[in-house]
Order: C-alpha cells, then structure tokens, then sequence
C-alpha cells in the first residue's frame, strides 16, 4: 500500500503503472536518440537545458506530470481489471 495524504493506493497496480510507464519512456528516449544523432547541436542550441528525454523536463514533463501518468496508467489498469486502486 502507498499513501498520499489520506489516500492510501494498492501497490500492485502503481508498481505496474510504473513499470508500464518506465518501459515507454526508455522507448521515446530511443526513439528521441536515434533522430538526434544527426540533429544533436541544432537541438542543443534551441532549447539548450529546457528539453529532457529523461523521466522529467522542466517544460515537457515535470515531476508532477511524471506522477499523474502513472496515476493515469494505473486507473486504466484498475478499471481494465475491476480492482480498486484505491483502498479503504
């Protein structure tokens, strides 16, 4: 079980979202690589430090859009299999 705040989470279904989403990150990040091989300097000039193919961005993806994608895939995957992701 995870809690936030009075919110207490199964952690089955966030470890599985997590996962889920680590999994598509590492591909955009490969997919991002590959075009930037050729691109690279071009791109490091325009958004010099505002772009990351990581886990966060500061303008694409930040921390909090980084927890309510997993929040997000986990709904889906609560829904999808008729378990609460919430407890009582």
């Amino acid at each position: 079980m995870y809690t936030y705040g009075d919110v207490k989470y199964d952690a089955d279904i966030i470890d599985r979202a997590f996962r889920e989403y680590e999994t598509y990150i590492n591909q955009v990040q490969e997919k991002i690589s590959t075009f930037t091989k050729s691109t690279k300097d071009i791109i490091t000039n325009q958004v010099h430090g505002h772009v990351n193919v990581g886990k966060y961005g500061l303008i694409l993806n930040n921390c909090q859009d980084y927890v309510s994608n997993i929040l997000y895939i986990a709904r889906r995957i609560s829904e999808k299999e008729r378990i609460p992701l919430i407890l009582p």
